[in-house]
């Protein structure tokens, strides 16, 4: 995403889990599914890694909404 270049995926989800981490929190994950982008098997997969992984980091499981 375009946005990536100001606020890179890995920086956002190391803020997320300081956050989470500090308030008990869990985050909420929205993801918005785009015909043929971003709605495969391996865009799936790669989704549920990145929350697995999350989890397994924070020791918290975030919220996860698809749109």
């Amino acid at each position: 995403m375009p946005i990536d270049g100001a606020h890179p995926l890995a920086s956002v989800m190391e803020a997320a889990g300081e956050h989470a981490r500090a308030t008990g929190h869990a985050p909420m994950f929205a993801y918005t599914l785009l015909a043929g982008h971003n709605d495969g098997d391996d865009d799936a997969a790669a989704l549920a890694d990145l929350v697995l992984d999350f989890a397994r980091t924070h020791g918290v499981r975030p919220r996860l909404s698809l749109i």
